[in-house]
């Protein structure tokens, strides 16, 4: 027989059968640089195979078949040395069996925890009764009257805004809804999550140590009554993972262009313990129903990368209006190098990409020129592969997206 028959018939790779003649496992005859199996031969691939099964590793095979080859399997001390090798390999696998069926074990019950994701059964929410003194027309300030109103002693659920100068909003399913909704042709609600798919682990490792920094900044800095606002979750939504982090509960403003996308990580929070207060607003513009000088802390993790992606505007600036004195701006910033291809790259997948978006200098000085105060930076790192995913379609591999998480101010002594 030769070697392809052999190959076909054990379906063993010609270079793995190459090995085992190489290591001394089946010695074929060799005629013309040909190899020809004779019956023994595939008597001993045989017993490879099946020690194999039994998880015998080469060498421990070379010893069996060294072993056969000296015996006829009838003299009682080979057999006995065959059976004591079968008793070291069962006492071997008996400690990784228990082990295995341990962490089987393990599985199963973490999987009973998670199962049906009822690790804590939901808690319908709505907008909190205590956040309308927030709710104001964002051409009058005045607060906006609510009618129509379904309620619980908590949350208002739905119910219909409006003002004197004709500016109206709905509640629905607790969820604020404006008249300002997304228009742009290139922008889309990700409510399979398709921005967090496929990104490498060293990149993965980069957010986590932004978020670290981040949180301890927050931690650090929140005050008893700050309201904590974040905006531009269909990019990313950094409060979301780390509601249970942050020491205080202060009541938190969650604002998205898409209703569909707040209305999935609503539902998402009803499932934490203890669920967070939410006023949650849909709107893709800067004139929020808000009330001016109400946000003690904004939360800007990729906001303001997302913000120029469509608008040519500064995020933080056209939001200052909403910010308390002394407000802290916690965020990180991505960044290209200056005239990169993926800056290139980026303006022909999103045309309405502002020039100096991905600019962390540039982003620097338009927090200056809006009187913010930088207190402190931190570069988190750099790297030069994001991975086939599309949050970062548009980065060239080879050359560097950077991270820079920063905590500015409304007021305060700048960085020097």
């Amino acid at each position: 027989m030769r070697i392809g028959e052999v190959s076909r018939k054990f379906n063993l790779s010609k270079d793995t059968i190459r090995y085992y003649i190489k290591i001394g496992l089946i010695v074929p005859d060799l005629d013309n640089n040909y190899f020809y199996f004779s019956d023994r031969d595939i008597e001993d691939i045989e017993w490879i195979k099946k020690l194999r099964a039994m998880d015998f590793s080469l060498n421990e095979i070379h010893k069996v078949l060294s072993l056969k080859r000296v015996s006829n399997w009838v003299e009682t001390e080979d057999i006995r040395d065959y059976l004591d090798i079968l008793k070291e390999k069962k006492s071997q696998l008996i400690p990784t069996i228990m082990k295995l069926e341990k962490t089987i074990s393990d599985i199963d019950s973490e999987m009973l925890k998670f199962h049906g994701n009822d690790v804590f059964p939901n808690k319908k929410t709505g907008l909190p009764l205590y956040g309308m003194k927030y709710i104001y027309c964002p051409f009058c300030q005045v607060p906006l009257k609510i009618n129509n109103v379904d309620m619980n002693h908590e949350y208002i659920f739905n119910g219909q805004l409006s003002c004197t100068c004709n500016y109206s909003a709905q509640i629905r399913d607790g969820i604020i809804i404006t008249p300002n909704k997304n228009t742009s042709f290139f922008d889309k609600p990700d409510i399979s999550r398709e921005l967090y798919k496929d990104i490498p682990p060293h990149l993965i490792s980069l957010y986590q140590k932004s978020y670290n920094w981040m949180i301890n900044k927050i931690n650090e800095t929140i005050d008893e009554n700050d309201v904590v606002m974040e905006t531009h979750i269909n990019a990313y939504y950094f409060l979301y993972k780390h509601f249970n982090q942050i020491k205080r509960n202060p009541l938190f403003i969650i604002v998205d262009k898409f209703p569909e996308m707040l209305a999935m990580y609503k539902e998402k929070s009803e499932h934490l313990s203890p669920n967070p207060d939410v006023i949650y607003i849909a709107d893709n513009s800067m004139d929020l129903p808000l009330k001016h000088q109400s946000v003690g802390m904004f939360i800007d993790y990729f906001g303001s990368n997302e913000h120029n992606i469509f608008f040519d505007s500064s995020l933080l600036c056209s939001l200052k209006k909403y910010f308390a004195g002394n407000s802290k701006i916690i965020g990180t910033y991505f960044s290209f190098n200056k005239n990169s291809k993926s800056n290139k790259k980026l303006k022909l997948e999103y045309p309405e990409n502002y020039i100096n978006n991905f600019d962390f200098q540039f982003f620097l000085k338009s927090l200056q020129d809006c009187n913010f105060k930088m207190l402190e930076k931190n570069h988190i790192g750099s790297t030069t592969i994001s991975g086939d995913n599309l949050a970062f379609s548009f980065h060239i591999d080879g050359e560097n997206l950077y991270m820079d998480s920063f905590l500015a101010q409304t007021g305060g002594q700048e960085l020097v």
